[in-house]
């Protein structure tokens, strides 16, 4: 009987949902609520843990990309505390105690949505998913916003998930199914989407940072930070050699000439 109630008002919460949407400024007249968060985090919360229907789970997942492109409204920054609201009680609910402290990411919070790129899953639930994904990198007001999410997302694997969906796509474009092709074709174009624009801001950003000189250092660690919760030790001993080498001389150009020898290791490593 519980379980029956916690359903139905799931699916009250999620017509709610689709009825603001239909509405004429329904979704902005929503984000501006004070206690806009909660329902999101709901409707986040029922989609990875409750939603074994693939029909409800599209739509909550439709509802929250909806969300995302309102960030005037703020809906950006609910939907990603929804994902926070969402890791928390994983870690709390889901993850053993050995499995939380292993985990060598900075974030789990999307981990459960990049598991739902999974090929063989079905098409419309991984282009559902795929539209998110588009929405949560691309929302972000500056590049460095759109960077810190595509890193997590990395983390988490969508770059892999994101290739062997390329490949499935243009496999579904040949199928004899008209909903099967319509599918493939936007799937593999928010695929495409989703790569072009992560190499763009990529290239931008390393123009503009990515110099023979500390701050460039600096950029460069911080990229290592967002990689893995692991590169924390390797990031510390960088800063004390650093720290030491100018201590030996006090000599900034001594240092610049270090900070360049680091660039080019890290270099080595990157390409490794």
């Amino acid at each position: 009987a519980e379980q029956m109630e916690n359903l139905v008002n799931e699916i009250i919460i999620i017509r709610c949902f689709k009825e603001i949407m239909d509405r004429d400024e329904g979704m902005i007249d929503f984000l501006r609520t004070e206690n806009a968060q909660r329902p999101v985090n709901i409707l986040c919360k029922i989609a990875f843990t409750n939603a074994e229907n693939n029909a409800l789970f599209c739509t909550i997942v439709d509802l929250l990309t909806a969300c995302c492109l309102y960030p005037i409204q703020d809906g950006f920054d609910l939907v990603l505390l929804s994902f926070d609201s969402l890791a928390e009680w994983l870690v709390a609910n889901v993850l053993t105690e050995e499995e939380a402290k292993s985990m060598q990411v900075m974030t789990i919070r999307f981990q459960a949505l990049v598991s739902y790129l999974d090929v063989t899953l079905p098409t419309q639930v991984r282009l559902s998913v795929m539209g998110l994904i588009m929405a949560l990198a691309n929302a972000g007001a500056t590049r460095k916003q759109r960077m810190l999410v595509r890193a997590e997302l990395s983390c988490c694997g969508v770059d892999q998930q994101i290739a062997a969906n390329l490949s499935n796509a243009t496999a579904l474009v040949d199928t004899k199914s008209n909903q099967d092709a319509e599918n493939g074709v936007s799937l593999k174009s928010l695929c495409i989407l989703y790569t072009d624009a992560k190499l763009e801001d990529e290239v931008v950003d390393e123009q503009e940072y990515f110099n023979e000189d500390l701050e460039g250092l600096f950029t460069r660690i911080e990229r290592l930070l967002l990689q893995s919760s692991l590169a924390y030790g390797d990031v510390c001993y960088l800063l004390d050699q650093v720290l030491n080498e100018y201590d030996k001389e006090n000599n900034i150009e001594i240092l610049e000439k270090f900070v360049k020898k680091i660039l080019v290791y890290l270099d080595g490593r990157q390409h490794h």
